[in-house]
């Protein structure tokens, strides 16, 4: 396994707007940069939009598991997991 294969954390950024979740892209969480722009296009998009709006990122597995999730009222908020 390369340096580069194992800092790989692959995840899904989604969006729902009509009461199911829909992907938008995949991209590797453990790249610093890209999740950065993820996050803060992610965040614009959803403040420009007219009407409810949400986004969450993802695993990228079956069944995916929720990391994230942006909503209008509260931004982004990591998605706490019961034991």
């Amino acid at each position: 396994m390369t340096k580069d294969q194992a800092r790989l954390k692959p995840v899904l950024l989604q969006v729902n707007t009509r009461g199911s979740w829909a992907n938008l892209t995949a991209f590797d969480a453990a790249n610093d940069l890209a999740y950065a722009h993820i996050v803060d296009a992610t965040e614009t998009l959803g403040k420009l939009h007219q009407g409810v709006i949400s986004f969450r990122i993802v695993s990228d597995e079956q069944p995916p598991i929720p990391l994230m999730r942006w909503t209008q009222k509260d931004g982004w908020k990591k998605v706490t997991h019961a034991d």
